[in-house]
């Protein structure tokens, strides 16, 4: 992700800053995705501030998030302590992750390229990049 759209993130939303060392967060890499899925982590942020927001006890206070990346073409979005609500928020943004190249944003499907590497892209960019259109991978038998 570029810096102006990750600088971003980290201000809006404090629980993606790194804390402790790297053994706690890998938050120090950075967010590990292209832009095309900005919205979508901006939109799931917002979603869990709310949640933390609405917590009326202390439980949340630390929330952190220790990762966020692509794998096997979809977003992977990894915290620490939450609640299940939180968890719903991030299966749920990870499955449009899914649906949404992570190039540009717009509509996209799951993409494969000739050495084996998964990304979800629209079709221009499958073209561009000499992807083919593919099942997910955990779907394949």
């Amino acid at each position: 992700m570029n810096k102006k759209n990750s600088k971003k993130l980290m201000i809006d939303f404090p629980f993606l800053r790194p804390q402790g060392g790297l053994g706690q967060s890998l938050m120090y890499f950075g967010f590990n995705v292209d832009d095309g899925w900005f919205k979508l982590i901006y939109q799931l942020c917002k979603d869990i501030q709310r949640v933390i927001d609405n917590t009326p006890d202390e439980a949340l206070k630390d929330f952190q998030v220790v990762q966020v990346k692509e794998k096997f073409g979809s977003l992977r979005f990894y915290c620490g302590a939450a609640t299940s609500e939180i968890h719903d928020l991030i299966q749920e943004a990870e499955a449009k992750s899914s649906r949404v190249c992570e190039l540009c944003g717009k509509r996209g499907s799951m993409s494969v390229s000739n050495s084996g590497w998964y990304k979800t892209l629209c079709p221009y960019h499958r073209w561009t990049r000499k992807y083919r259109k593919t099942k997910p991978w955990r779907k394949r038998k």
